[in-house]
């Protein structure tokens, strides 16, 4: 089996709700299972830990996931 085949691109990641976008995606590609993704919105925008944000990711493939995340210091 040829794993690649079940593998996407990231191209962008969006903070729903706020004009904040980036590329700045590590790894930027998203695998069957689990995944740990590292986004970089390089702004000035003030996180609250605790929080929990929806971020829209953009993928290879057309579709777009939403995902929502907790805030970490």
């Amino acid at each position: 089996m040829n794993q690649s085949q079940y593998q996407l691109a990231i191209l962008s990641a969006t903070i729903l709700g706020t004009n904040y976008s980036t590329n700045s995606i590590t790894p930027n590609q998203l695998s069957l299972g689990y995944n740990a993704i590292k986004i970089d919105f390089k702004t000035s925008f003030t996180f609250v830990s605790g929080n929990i944000y929806v971020i829209q990711l953009t993928l290879s493939n057309g579709q777009t996931l939403n995902i929502s995340v907790v805030c970490q210091p």
